[in-house]
């Protein structure tokens, strides 16, 4: 297992629309030399690949290197499939969030020095609290969400669990929810596991609301969460 207790180097690949989050998976085709040759590399060593979002402005610039934002996730690579058009299919399991403490250039693809950010551990009083929030964001959604996407967010014993089981929770919960990109990258920086449990209760809260007076606009946008 990797240890982030020390600063550490990871190959970054940015993307405009993808936000991931740690304790979940991510599948990825590669397909651009430069990112083909990131993978070889992490293949060849520990497996890291820290996925990043651009910051606004990025299109004219692609190519290049557009500023990126400066929370990532970490990933390993778990599964990898090579095509025959040498295309990579790859999985990655999210590890930890990151900051970047500087990024280097002189390869064809990003590499990042990075700080690993765990979310903030809570206090005695703040546990209760989270662990009162997390069973009412539980509530919602199971009154919002399809059977099929309730089968991929579960927590073993919801009477004592422990801290990374609420943290995996919400982490997950995140991953399911069809919000814009803004409100993507909000839950993945929440600064505690409180903090995006509350932001997902203020979702979730409207698209109960939206449900409960009958609306369904199929393909719609309300407040950013698709109603598909």
């Amino acid at each position: 297992m990797t240890d982030f207790s020390e600063d550490f180097d990871s190959p970054v690949f940015p993307l405009p629309e993808t936000v991931f989050y740690p304790k979940t998976t991510l599948s990825l085709l590669v397909f651009e030399p430069r990112y083909l040759a990131m993978v070889d590399t992490a293949l060849k060593g520990d497996r890291l690949v820290s996925m990043a979002n651009f910051q606004p402005g990025w299109e004219e610039e692609y190519f290049g290197n557009p500023a990126i934002r400066e929370m990532v996730c970490v990933g390993k690579i778990v599964n990898h499939q090579r095509l025959a058009d040498g295309n990579v299919h790859i999985t990655l399991l999210g590890l930890t969030r990151a900051r970047v403490l500087s990024e280097d250039f002189s390869r064809d693809y990003r590499m990042a020095r990075l700080k690993a950010i765990p979310d903030a551990s809570p206090g005695e009083d703040e546990w209760a609290l989270t662990l009162r929030k997390a069973r009412e964001v539980l509530k919602l959604w199971r009154a919002t969400a399809t059977p099929e996407k309730l089968k991929t967010v579960t927590v073993s014993n919801w009477e004592n669990p422990v801290e990374d089981e609420l943290v995996s929770f919400s982490y997950k919960l995140a991953d399911t929810l069809k919000v814009d990109i803004n409100a993507k990258i909000g839950l993945r920086e929440a600064q505690s596991t409180l903090e995006r449990l509350e932001m997902e209760r203020s979702i979730l809260s409207e698209v109960a609301e939206v449900l409960s007076k009958g609306i369904r606009r199929l393909g719609g946008i309300f407040y950013g969460f698709s109603l598909n």
